[in-house]
């Protein structure tokens, strides 16, 4: 038995559960050498063409290690824990039930009473506990990736028929239902060879590989008895030898199916028309087999039996180059592995199939139920096709990936291999946006983009087809009325869009050629009062800061296109109020006001817009505010009228440096972003954060839940104290009985954050996430990422 005491005194008190996630969310990875791996997991027998491959280790150890923390122990004597397990118990057992409110009696009892007998059989119950004690794995065969893509292909032109349908106009509820669906049916009746049963194997690593097997004669005879009254049970369930090992298999066929209750005089639309289909399902076989290989319990369902006799033989999983990388991991406390093939990677991505479905049915409506001339539907059928190619150009090629997690002192650690294409990452230079993260904030997400206009030229340039294709179509339908707003819209804002267009294409991007972007999350900002008509809190409370940082290549080229965004607002807001002949009030644009931070070559400007003060009440103050705000002459408000302001520290701003612009809205935050400061984090992955870099992310979890902490008690203060009002208002007399019972309320609000403040404590044993991608020698996308957890001291 593994026994986990290093875990214990650090504190890997959720490993169990983290684990669980990191197999499903990232298919994690491997144990010790080649050698080991051949011995020691199910990769001694996984074949080398599966479509994936997840297994989860050490189950055991960090189950072990959640149950002896200090923070389970602390969970367990929480009063709501207690109280929920008693609650749960009580229904499980079929404790009271409804007698309490109608007098009923109570039933038969819950659920737990049936399984009662099982948690007494002790063989039983250690078999259960072997079979979670080490490695579970599950694996599918290739057939895995022919079904998906024959899926999405089906799929696809259920979509396109409702697509036909949006574009054509024809919303008549009396249209028939069935018409998608028999879309998709035409389309299996075309691949109907693609269709068949994919392999599914699910594994579990045991020692006390009799018990098993005698477990599973006892299930034998269980099933044998049923068999006895049900005919069809007792015609396909049989044990069976399958080279040196025995299995109780059940088999089944598609005939099985009540074919002759579906009602396909309202599927077909012709008789039969869907035969193929069904005499295809009707010849699919699919074997459930249960047994002992080697050291595994295995449980497979497949179309028979042949790929348990080839377990082991042949070229095997572990031999592909894509598990190479799993060899780096040799001598590591391996949690978690696993594998996605190119070919289910490429059959999931199933953008392709959507894309053609939208222009497939936009096309076929189009063409059904709107008349346009010959040469200009001959037009539009050639576009579609360059759409779809040109959308396409910009779909990174799909492939599979590699993965494996490993248990460490302080915590777990783990790399993904990506090897799908990466048309935008750039990991050719070091991440210099990492040092203006903040030096330590909560949270980051940090990476650079290639540098290209080819996606907003491409975007413009379908832009502008598509007003061609509107004014060719659509405008000859509209009336003279319509007609003539329709021209004087286009010849008031088309320049305005095309000066838009213009500071977009030749200074916005090219200034932010960099590439480097960063959202960034803060919590350093703490005030106890962040607005006029907010009590004051007891301690300060840190107001959540969001910024986003881009590196700039040329800040003077980026003030020109900012400078030039504004006034084309000013002008389109101008326009907008002529054409509209005064509807629309004279708005003011705030005062745009700067200041300057810095010496020589580390100036950089903050620009920022002061937040207005807004009355409290709504009704005609708020009403004598607005017509102010926009300046309409005749009313200038109520002087006696109380306004709310917010903190001085908050006003939307935009920073710039010759290096870096931030937009926030806290000034502080993007002085504190402007100014160079190195990364905090100094661990883990982000130790490789001056080598180059695709990407990088940090989660301060327990930095969140103190940040989150304050706030909760203000809420509880806020609660006691209007309470207190609410008293004052009525006269009560402290000493009698309500006011005993808003002291007892009192208590009681203090008991529940007090759990409160436990519970925070807990989830802070999740300290923080970290993670670095960058690209190997092959040019794959490579991940590393730890999770950090401590225990309660």
């Amino acid at each position: 038995m593994l026994r986990p005491l290093s875990i214990r005194r650090r504190g890997l008190w959720a490993a169990a559960v983290l684990s669980v996630a990191l197999v499903g969310v990232l298919l994690p990875s491997r144990m010790f050498a080649q050698k080991s791996l051949r011995e020691t997991t199910s990769l001694e027998f996984v074949p080398a063409d599966v479509s994936f491959y997840a297994s989860s280790l050490r189950n055991r150890e960090k189950f072990e290690a959640f149950v002896g923390s200090k923070a389970f122990a602390a969970i367990q004597k929480m009063p709501m824990v207690k109280m929920g397990i008693a609650m749960a118990m009580a229904q499980l057992n079929g404790g009271p039930s409804a007698k309490d409110v109608e007098g009923a009696e109570p039933g038969p009892g819950g659920p737990l009473s049936l399984i009662k007998p099982l948690l007494k059989d002790r063989k039983l119950l250690e078999l259960l506990m072997d079979m979670a004690s080490d490695e579970i794995f599950v694996y599918g065969d290739q057939e895995y990736g022919n079904l998906l893509q024959l899926y999405s292909q089906v799929t696809s032109e259920i979509n396109a028929a409702q697509y036909e349908r949006l574009f054509s106009g024809n919303f008549d509820p009396g249209d028939d239902p069935m018409q998608p669906y028999r879309a998709a049916l035409r389309k299996l009746n075309k691949d109907i060879d693609k269709l068949k049963v994919p392999t599914t194997v699910i594994g579990f690593r045991i020692k006390n590989t009799d018990n098993a097997a005698a477990q599973l004669a006892r299930l034998e005879k269980l099933i044998a008895g049923a068999a006895a009254e049900q005919p069809l049970l007792k015609k396909s369930f049989k044990r069976e030898k399958i080279g040196d090992t025995e299995f109780l298999v059940i088999r089944g066929d598609g005939s099985m199916i009540p074919w002759d209750e579906i009602p396909w005089a309202a599927i077909e639309e012709n008789e039969g028309e869907f035969d193929a289909i069904v005499a295809k399902i009707k010849k699919l076989t699919v074997a459930v087999s249960l047994g002992v290989h080697g050291n595994y319990l295995l449980l497979s369902i497949a179309p028979g039996t042949d790929h348990l006799l080839a377990l082991g033989k042949g070229k095997l999983l572990i031999d592909r180059p894509e598990m190479a990388p799993l060899l780096k991991a040799a001598g590591k406390r391996i949690s978690a592995m696993g594998y996605v093939s190119d070919h289910y990677a490429r059959s999931a991505g199933g953008g392709m199939q959507s894309i053609d479905a939208v222009l497939n049915g936009a096309m076929k409506g189009i063409s059904r139920n709107i008349e346009i001339d010959g040469d200009l539907k001959k037009g539009l059928e050639v576009d579609l096709v360059l759409l779809r190619k040109d959308i396409l150009s910009f779909i990174p090629k799909a492939a599979g990936m590699t993965s494996y997690a490993f248990m460490t002192d302080r915590g777990f650690e783990g790399y993904l291999y990506n090897r799908s294409e990466d048309l935008y990452g750039d990991g050719s230079k070091r991440l210099s946006i990492l040092d203006h993260v903040g030096g330590s904030p909560l949270f980051f997400f940090a990476g650079r983009q290639k540098y290209s206009t080819r996606g907003y030229d491409t975007m413009i340039k379908w832009i502008k087809k598509g007003k061609f294709y509107f004014e060719a179509i659509v405008l000859d339908e509209l009336d003279d009325d319509e007609s003539d707003q329709y021209e004087v819209f286009v010849e008031t804002f088309e320049p305005l869009l095309k000066r838009a267009h213009r500071t977009t294409r030749d200074k916005l991007m090219p200034a932010l050629k960099d590439g480097q972007v960063a959202l960034v999350f803060d919590g350093s900002l703490k005030a106890k009062q962040w607005a006029s008509n907010m009590p004051p809190a007891k301690t300060p409370l840190a107001l959540p800061a969001i910024a986003l940082v881009r590196g700039v290549s040329n800040a003077p080229l980026l003030k020109e296109a900012m400078h030039e965004y504004v006034a084309i607002a000013k002008e389109t807001v101008e326009a907008a109020r002529e054409l509209a002949d005064g509807e629309i009030p004279d708005f003011e644009f705030p005062e745009l006001r700067t200041r300057k931070f810095g010496k020589g070559d580390n100036t950089f400007e903050v620009f920022y817009y002061k937040v207005p003060k807004f009355p409290k009440s709504g009704g005609p103050d708020r009403l004598k505010f607005e017509k102010k705000l926009f300046r309409e002459d005749g009313d200038d408000g109520d002087e006696d009228q109380e306004y709310v302001t917010v903190h001085k520290w908050l006003a939307p701003n935009v920073g710039l440096s010759s290096k870096f612009a931030v937009l926030s809205f806290m000034p502080r935050h993007t002085k504190k972003l402007l100014e160079s400061q190195s990364l905090s984090i100094n661990s883990g992955p982000l130790a490789r954060r001056n080598q180059p870099l695709v990407s990088a992310s940090y989660v301060n979890w327990a930095g969140m839940v103190d940040l989150a902490l304050p706030w909760i008690d203000y809420g509880f203060d806020m609660a006691r104290q209007a309470r207190q009002e609410e008293l004052a208002e009525f006269g009560v007399d402290p000493d009698a009985k309500i006011g005993d019972i808003a002291k007892q309320e009192d208590a009681k609000q203090e008991a529940i954050r007090s759990q409160v403040h436990e519970v925070a404590n807990i989830l802070k044993c999740f300290r923080d996430y970290s993670s670095v991608t960058y690209q190997d020698a092959a040019g794959n996308n490579v991940t590393h990422y730890e999770v950090r957890i401590q225990d309660l001291p």
